[in-house]
């Protein structure tokens, strides 16, 4: 399932001496503190990985698991086998952390952390096939990621990962699920792009298809498909001929996928823009062909809000309905909001309010009528939660 992702403050990834833990007490229902990436295995069951102060200005993992779509969570303290995080919230440093479930007993911790002495960062994956209660670590170095893991996803019997080497080169490695036997996927090299902001990686399943792809502000650097038959081709990003920003599409079918492209995306420049479109604009884009050809839909009706595209969040329940994490100005001022659209992006209405201080860094559709934000404050994070398709959200327990 594919899973909710934030960047989050680490160093790098401290390694233990035993070769597996067991995760600590429970403390108790509904207490994760700053929960930092969500993954679900289906509407009702799902995982969020957090953290707790553990020590003078320390920070350590929690496992929080739900069974009736966030409603209520049991948190778990994981062991130091994961790593410890630095400082006080809101995070120091930059780096990343996610978990990704493929089933309520096959899991992932994964990330990465910047290291002066290597180009990309320190790497860092643990398994669990116990639902969480033991966790272990995996070798990336014997499988050959030697740096950045961007991504994480599973789907159809099988996990893929975004890996990065020291040549500062990315690919992809898989594994079958229920094993840590992760191999390199072959012909899938991509580069990264001259200068920019930090790399960022996604990957898409829809059963036995999907979707790969790298980049930063600057666009997309990288992209796969994988075809039905286990095989990843190349595929050309979806907004490559208005500019090539880097946005993330949603697959609402195994051959549907909506995305939101920027009209000349970082270098502003489109080869060939839709009828009409003007540089910066945020339009909709639809493949009904797996993603082989994207073909322009609407421009969005986002006039009165800010940041909808490139710093924020998006994704579809199904062709006519958007949802968009953004920002709305209020004379010198402005307020992070939660927008919806019922009418494929011609309108948007507000439908939740976050604190001045705050931002979402996250935005998932569970099902089509339970999904989940991630908001960071000041103080830390939270998670708002919708259970009728994103028309009302309210704050989560975790």
């Amino acid at each position: 399932m594919r899973a909710l992702r934030r960047l989050v403050a680490a160093t790098a990834f401290a390694a233990t001496a035993a070769a597996s833990w067991t995760g600590g007490a429970v403390t108790g229902a509904a207490t994760a503190v700053n929960p930092l990436a969500l993954s679900f295995v289906s509407a009702s069951r799902g995982f969020a990985l957090g953290e707790v102060g553990c020590g003078a200005a320390s920070w350590c993992p929690t496992l929080s698991r739900t069974s009736d779509a966030g409603r209520t969570w049991t948190t778990v303290r994981l062991g130091g086998g994961v790593g410890r995080l630095p400082g006080p919230p809101p995070f120091s440093q930059d780096g990343v952390l996610g978990v990704a479930f493929a089933s309520a007993r096959d899991g992932w911790i994964y990330g990465w952390a910047p290291a002066s002495n290597r180009a990309g960062g320190v790497s860092g994956l643990w398994s669990t096939h116990d639902a969480g209660r033991t966790w272990r670590r995996v070798d990336l170095a014997a499988v050959g990621v030697q740096s950045a893991v961007l991504a994480l996803a599973a789907a159809g019997g099988r996990a893929y990962l975004i890996g990065g080497r020291l040549d500062q080169r990315y690919g992809l490695w898989t594994t079958t699920v229920g094993r840590d036997a992760w191999r390199r996927v072959p012909g899938v090299t991509w580069l990264p792009p001259a200068g920019g902001a930090q790399m960022t990686g996604a990957i898409v399943l829809r059963g036995r298809v999907g979707w790969a792809l790298v980049g930063n502000d600057r666009g997309v650097t990288g992209s796969s498909r994988l075809l039905a038959d286990g095989r990843w081709v190349h595929w050309g990003a979806p907004c490559a001929a208005v500019g090539d920003s880097y946005a993330v599409p949603t697959a609402t079918s195994a051959r549907d996928l909506e995305v939101i492209c920027s009209i000349g995306g970082f270098g502003g420049y489109s080869s060939h823009p839709p009828r009409g479109a003007r540089l910066g604009e945020p339009w909709l884009y639809a493949s009904t062909d797996a993603g082989t050809t994207f073909r322009p839909g609407r421009r969005l009706g986002l006039a009165p809000y800010a940041n909808a595209i490139g710093t924020g969040s998006s994704t579809f329940v199904g062709a006519a309905r958007i949802l968009l994490s953004s920002s709305q100005s209020h004379g010198p001022s402005s307020s992070p909001v939660l927008l919806e659209s019922r009418d494929g992006g011609a309108h948007f209405a507000v439908t939740y309010r976050a604190g001045a201080d705050a931002s979402f860094t996250g935005l998932e559709m569970v099902s089509a009528r339970v999904g989940f934000a991630l908001v960071e404050t000041g103080r830390g994070t939270y998670l708002v939660r919708t259970v009728d398709g994103g028309r009302r959200w309210i704050r989560s327990a975790v």
